[in-house]
């Protein structure tokens, strides 16, 4: 699950141009920092344009991963 985690963070804000939309922050009245993850509907829409611009391939990411978070404080 931290693995999950991590990887996520790293395609959201490690690398630029990011991978994966942070929807906390395009939808921030659905991802409300004071709701509790169980309070959060799962099923309701966000209207989300996003297409990745990065152009990396796959294991220049992943060498980024291991570096970034060999190097994470």
């Amino acid at each position: 699950y931290s693995l999950v985690l991590m990887v996520i963070h790293f395609l959201q804000c490690a690398v630029k141009p990011a991978v994966l939309p942070c929807l906390h922050e395009l939808c921030p009245d659905k991802f409300k920092a004071h709701l509790e993850i169980t309070e959060i509907d799962m099923v309701e829409k966000c209207d989300v344009s996003f297409k990745s611009k990065n152009r990396q391939p796959i294991g220049e990411l992943f060498l980024r991963f291991l570096d970034y978070y060999s190097n994470f404080e």
